[in-house]
């Protein structure tokens, strides 16, 4: 059942929540965005106007925050892989093994989220947010950017079949599948 909730904010001139933040609003979006996805199964059933209503917006403000639905889950997978980029540059151990371990933990804690992507065909934007990630830029030189671009290429093949196969495995067993690909592929990746 999806529930609305609004109130007037004058500063804004839009219908939120008061007090939001910005970062309150992306948040209360994405967050109903995956409530609604749960409950109806099928992305074609969710309407931005259901998101906004959970929300707690109008519609103009998840049109002009994310464009569409598909922008939705694109800030969704940026927010996280911030978050674990964040958590792996702020740690001791700078390792692929710790990156990768930090990467797949947060993609663990979020296999709610993860799963109703997939299921949905809403991950394209995962290889893009990987790529960005990864650092890949033409100013590397054509040598570093194609060997960053093989790497994210397969962290991305390694989370769509984890997730193909319901995400069951834990990050530490992902950390030994991946470790071991890198080992036999290697070719040392500094991000």
């Amino acid at each position: 059942m999806l529930h609305t909730v609004k109130s007037d904010d004058a500063d804004s001139g839009c219908m939120r929540i008061k007090g939001m933040t910005p970062e309150d609003t992306r948040r209360e979006v994405v967050k109903a965005f995956f409530d609604i996805l749960e409950e109806k199964g099928d992305v074609t059933d969710v309407t931005i106007s259901d998101i906004a209503g959970v929300a707690g917006v109008n519609r103009s403000t998840v049109y002009r925050s994310f464009g569409d639905l598909y922008g939705i889950a694109r800030a969704f997978l940026e927010d996280i892989s911030a978050q674990y980029l964040q958590r792996w540059t702020e740690g001791d151990d700078r390792s692929e093994r710790a990156y990768l371990m930090s990467m797949f933990t947060q993609f663990y804690g979020y296999r709610r989220e993860m799963l109703l992507l997939y299921r949905n065909n809403l991950l394209s934007p995962l290889l893009d947010v990987l790529m960005n990630r990864f650092g890949i830029h033409r100013s590397h030189g054509v040598q570093r950017v194609y060997h960053l671009a093989y790497h994210a290429g397969g962290v991305y093949g390694i989370i769509m079949h984890w997730m193909e196969g319901g995400m069951n495995e834990t990050p530490e067993e992902m950390i030994t599948y991946a470790v071991g690909i890198l080992i036999v592929t290697r070719s040392p990746v500094t991000l």
